[in-house]
């Protein structure tokens, strides 16, 4: 029965792992879209959306709010630093 012991302790290890991974990706690609967004502190945004509720806020704030990169976008189209698009 010693064998069983040590095959489930290599699952759990696998699974524990295979989390970690999932675990990162998922705060990596958070931190890309709030990047690619603007905010600041990209990071430390993406780990907010670990927490249950703190990941529905910031979720409606990236769909609802106007985000820093479309405001600095508008504030050069203001001064004619860069042409509009049609």
């Amino acid at each position: 029965m010693g064998g069983s012991g040590w095959l489930v302790y290599r699952m759990q290890l696998l699974a524990a792992l295979s989390a970690g991974v999932v675990l990162a990706l998922w705060v990596i690609a958070w931190a890309k879209i709030f990047f690619k967004a603007g905010y600041r502190h990209p990071v430390a945004l993406a780990l907010l959306m670990l927490i249950p509720i703190a990941n529905f806020v910031l979720l409606c704030l990236l769909a609802f709010s106007k985000w820093p990169i479309q405001r600095h976008f508008e504030m050069m189209e203001k001064i004619g630093s860069i042409p509009r698009f049609q």
